[in-house]
């Protein structure tokens, strides 16, 4: 009777987003509230970063 290996979760490493990346990468937000948004974009822009907010779905889309 032998036994099997276990293979563990491991979690997502993600690589750092660069500065250098900040000309060349969109962040795209979307799903809050309707008076959130324009701050989130207009805090990312401000910081330097290209936004672009994601169109809400219909409600009966869910």
């Amino acid at each position: 009777m032998g036994t099997t290996p276990i293979d563990h979760y491991v979690t997502y490493k993600p690589r750092p987003f660069l500065r250098k990346e900040r000309e060349s990468v969109t962040i795209l937000h979307g799903g809050l509230h309707w008076c959130t948004e324009p701050l989130i974009q207009g805090t990312l822009k401000r910081l330097g970063y290209k936004t672009q907010v994601l169109p809400t779905a219909p409600g009966m889309t869910f």
